[in-house]
């Protein structure tokens, strides 16, 4: 995360606090009623819990993205998953360059994961692990080809969460 997000971050944790105080300490009705929610939010789950943290979460899931990947398409279907898959062979397949090559230019990333569904692609998944690799213009021009070739492609990244609902919902959306 750059330092423009972090403060954007941090003005918008001021700001919510700031808010949530002002309605609190409101005399009107919203601060009556924001008032007895939170008294009984903390009766139900201690003295000082938040509303934020009395809703109810699902324990953390603690499974590897790779783990989670196979459970969402064992759950949608007959596919196989291949890993790491250079740029060069989609080019191939196409018989054109899809990124600039040069010494000014990073090379492009593998993709991460390929589907396939009876030996076709249905699907590329880039994990990142850092967002400065997203951004490299090679594999911004292997983004943009796919997306105008119509050949899917979905981007996670591995610093985020990724819960396994999120992952299903948007890989099983893509394998349509």
């Amino acid at each position: 995360m750059g330092l423009f997000d972090k403060l954007l971050n941090q003005g918008a944790k001021a700001l919510g606090n700031v808010v949530s105080e002002t309605l609190l300490n409101d005399q009107g009705e919203l601060g009556d009623t924001l008032r007895s929610v939170k008294s009984v939010v903390d009766t139900v789950s201690g003295a000082g819990a938040s509303v934020h943290n009395a809703v109810n979460r699902k324990p953390a899931d603690r499974r590897s993205f790779d783990q989670k990947l196979q459970a969402v398409l064992e759950n949608a279907g007959n596919y196989e998953i291949r890993r790491n898959i250079s740029p060069d062979e989609l080019e191939r397949e196409r018989g054109e360059e899809i990124y600039t090559r040069g010494k000014y230019y990073a090379k492009p990333e593998y993709f991460t994961y390929g589907i396939y569904h009876n030996g076709e692609l249905v699907l590329y998944i880039n994990l990142w692990k850092d967002y400065n690799l997203y951004r490299h213009e090679a594999n911004y021009q292997i983004r943009d080809y796919c997306r105008k070739q119509g050949i899917k492609l979905l981007d996670f990244f591995a610093y985020l969460p990724n819960e396994a609902d999120y992952m299903d919902e948007r890989i099983r959306a893509s394998l349509v």
